[in-house]
């Protein structure tokens, strides 16, 4: 069957047009209280995902030039800036608080390999998979309102970084976790027939790829700074060499044998980026560049990645969102008005368009009835939050007939349904948080006022 498009004819791949949306937006605005490497709220001087996105764009821009200025033929087509921009600018929005580690664990209660402390029925759950680059479309997607972007920009957003498990289908991770807007580009792009990371590899632009490069450049060289301003690392002139090994005299980046942090990481932002090429289509560093980047990988991995300082905050960030989630799955009543809006649209678009949703039982029974028989706009979001805590209740108490009690009965799969989209949507919801907005939030569920 033919999909049809859901997009209206407004074309907004003029990227200036798409990155204006985007700084605009909500979502932008709250990567300044998403973590990056440390904690965004422990130290005003941290980098933050807001800064890691424009230090991003920056270098991309910069390697565009370098890129430009070596193409041998004034034939060559020039990299587009716009692409660049769209693509830098939107990369990150779907990230969530705490860092990777909050990632990992929304995946995990998602996947239902976390199951809340026995809170979540496995039975009734379709494993969905959780990765930021993909959400960051989704999120772009509700940003422009489903307008027309072009593939290249998608594309790019989501091969920024590496995708899922090697034995994931990508169609499947779409079709759980994503839109059915971006199942249509899905379906109606080069990449309709990608069922691997490799195969959606071949499809990437060549701003995507300097994007791609630019944000593993611009992580190295903030995780830097922060471990230098945090004293994780402390730099003498033997670790400077390491660091810059063609430079003469690295006397030249201290005073009073003090490191000058922000002179030296210039330096090595510029090595990184200077020399850059394009080889058989991909980015490549110089050698000096390469080297550069190698050494400051390793000191990050073996000197901050699993340090004190950050095992400890993955494990409070994981525990904030734990225990969020067993919140608002246990009482929906404690979650915003738009959210529980937005669960409720969601359960019944779903069920609607599912087969069982014909069943005449079903819509007989009073428990799934009201996704079915009237109207979205006839419920009050009062009446709405209501409905959620009953679903809630009946996943709790495994309130269900003798008949449904095997996932395989009619009523069996509608509740699998419901049960996934109303934990899909909680997780998502915590997704979209701040860091500072989630120890708030638990902090006003958990603890007395005092």
């Amino acid at each position: 069957m033919e999909l049809t498009s859901p997009f209206p004819s407004i074309d907004i791949s003029s990227s200036s047009s798409l990155a204006s949306l985007v700084v605009q937006s909500k979502a932008f605005r709250r990567m300044s209280g998403k973590t990056q490497l440390f904690s965004s709220y422990t130290n005003d001087h941290y980098h933050n995902r807001l800064t890691h996105t424009l230090e991003v764009f920056s270098v991309s821009l910069r390697m565009a030039d370098i890129l430009d200025s070596a193409s041998k033929k004034s034939s060559d087509k020039k990299i587009n800036r716009g692409y660049i921009e769209a693509i830098s600018i939107a990369h990150d929005l779907g990230h969530t608080p705490f860092g990777h580690a909050g990632e990992r664990c929304i995946n995990e209660v998602l996947m239902g390999i976390d199951n809340l402390g026995g809170l979540i029925d496995t039975q009734f759950l379709e494993p969905l998979i959780f990765k930021h680059n993909f959400y960051s479309v989704k999120v772009l997607l509700g940003i422009v309102k489903n307008n027309d972007i072009d593939e290249k920009i998608l594309t790019g957003i989501v091969l920024h970084t590496g995708l899922i498990p090697k034995d994931v289908d990508l169609k499947r991770f779409s079709d759980n976790l994503l839109s059915n807007s971006l199942n249509y580009y899905f379906a109606n792009s080069r990449i309709k027939d990608c069922h691997s990371e490799t195969d959606f590899g071949k499809n990437q632009s060549v701003e995507g790829k300097i994007v791609a490069e630019a944000d593993e450049i611009a992580q190295r060289v903030s995780d830097l700074d922060d471990a230098l301003q945090s004293k994780i690392i402390v730099a003498d002139e033997n670790f400077v060499k390491n660091a810059l090994p063609d430079e003469q005299d690295v006397s030249v980046f201290f005073k009073e044998k003090k490191l000058l942090i922000t002179r030296f990481l210039i330096e090595v932002s510029s090595v990184m980026i200077g020399g850059v090429s394009l080889k058989d289509g991909n980015v490549c560093l110089s050698e000096s560049g390469k080297k550069t980047y190698d050494f400051i990988k390793k000191q990050i991995n073996e000197k901050i990645t699993h340090s004190y300082l950050i095992r400890s905050f993955d494990e409070k960030g994981r525990f904030f969102i734990r225990q969020l989630a067993k919140a608002f799955y246990k009482h929906p009543n404690q979650l915003e008005d738009e959210t529980i809006e937005k669960i409720y649209a969601d359960i019944r678009i779903t069920l609607l368009s599912s087969s069982e949703s014909k069943s005449e039982p079903l819509r007989k029974d009073p428990r799934f009835s009201c996704f079915l028989h009237r109207d979205d706009e006839t419920f009050s979001v009062y009446e709405k939050s209501q409905i959620l805590d009953s679903i809630s209740e009946l996943a709790l108490r495994n309130e269900h007939s003798p008949e449904d009690e095997k996932s395989s009965s009619i009523k069996g799969k509608v509740f699998k349904i419901i049960n996934t989209v109303f934990l899909r949507d909680i997780m998502l919801s915590i997704a979209n948080m701040t860091d500072r907005y989630a120890v708030k939030k638990h902090h006003s569920l958990y603890e007395s006022e005092s």
